[in-house]
């Protein structure tokens, strides 16, 4: 189990996310595909981000960091269940479709390393999680509002929700009949 905040915020949005985890000292991993391969690319100012990478990884300074090496064996960043990560992202609207999915910001409560001994998160990660969730919230407000969704079952039904979301996405759902999922 971890903590986590489900929402919808684009890619401006997460910038302001993004900007508050830098802030906070956290380095940044997204992965990019290279010559057939994840490659895993770590950075600490805001042109590591950009809108064709949706999900990135954040580690908080202090803890001892994330093997790398453990990271380029797997070749991909969310298979390592690394409890100083917290994993944030945007939502990307497919206007041919006019569909757009949630993203979140997540933490795992630790892992169990290579012995079976289970590793707890550390205190400071919580404390920059429960930071960057925070600003997620003020980003994308609680909001109640009704939309499409993404299901033939409910083709043409509208659904009336409450969850974060930011209000640049808002307004694009209601003015464009988005389906969300």
């Amino acid at each position: 189990m971890g903590k986590q905040v489900n929402y919808y915020m684009d890619f401006n949005d997460f910038l302001t996310l993004a900007k508050t985890a830098l802030d906070c000292g956290c380095l940044a991993y997204k992965q990019v595909m290279s010559d057939g391969k994840v490659k895993i690319i770590g950075g600490k100012t805001m042109d590591m981000f950009t809108p064709d990478h949706s999900n990135y990884y954040f580690q908080v300074p202090g803890t001892g960091g994330m093997d790398i090496d453990e990271c380029f064996e797997t070749e991909d960043i969310s298979m390592i269940m690394s409890p100083d990560l917290i994993q944030a992202g945007f939502s990307v609207p497919i206007f041919s479709k006019l569909e757009l999915y949630r993203n979140r910001i997540y933490v795992s409560s630790g892992a169990y390393d290579q012995n079976g001994i289970w590793i707890p998160r550390p205190e400071i990660v919580t404390k920059v999680y429960d930071k960057l969730a925070g600003s997620a919230k003020k980003i994308a407000p609680y909001t109640e509002f009704e939309h499409y969704v993404v299901n033939s079952m409910f083709e043409g039904k509208l659904f009336k929700t409450r969850t974060y979301i930011s209000p640049s996405i808002l307004e694009l759902v209601v003015k464009n009949n988005f389906k969300l999922g």
